[in-house]
């Protein structure tokens, strides 16, 4: 019994002629295979439920998670519009006057407070409610603060500069 590991030089240099190029068949057989995976997968695609039809489905959203996603979808837009107008606010030879840089800074330390009570009156609502999940709103008005100090934070030092 003879064992090959290793291909002989002269399979290597010289093929014999039982041993054939089946490149392409393989090549072939692979594209197949790749439309009928395709294929397959839109099919299950097409009877999969919507994802709406859950088991489980969620809770209508309380007044406070509303109030907290729109405050939270509110400082977002103020972090975005500071990041925007930021490099323009800096350039010294940008065409923002003194009259313009005051007007946005202005504009955003009052959307900045507005933000910080709606924070407050949030806070207030939730230390007068009586609730299990009071801790949970503690935490969120304390995440929600955390993100506006954050603001202020990024504010205060593009002013410096």
């Amino acid at each position: 019994m003879s064992w090959r590991i290793c291909p002989l030089v002269s399979d290597i240099i010289e093929p014999s002629p039982s041993k054939m190029d089946i490149t392409a068949t393989f090549l072939g057989l692979c594209k197949a295979k790749k439309a009928l995976n395709e294929s397959v997968s839109k099919a299950l695609q097409k009877n999969r439920p919507e994802p709406t039809a859950t088991i489980l489905p969620k809770p209508p959203q309380t007044e406070f998670q509303k109030r907290a996603l729109e405050l939270l979808a509110f400082i977002s837009q103020i972090r975005e519009k500071i990041l925007r107008q930021k490099k323009e606010f800096l350039d010294p030879h940008s065409t923002l006057t003194d009259a313009d840089r005051t007007e946005l800074e202005s504009d955003v330390l009052t959307k900045l407070q507005d933000c910080n009570e709606a924070i407050k009156k949030l806070k207030t609502d939730v230390h007068h409610n009586r609730t299990p999940v009071k801790v949970h709103r503690t935490e969120v008005l304390w995440i929600l603060d955390a993100y506006l100090a954050g603001m202020s934070i990024e504010r205060t030092m593009i002013r410096s500069t």
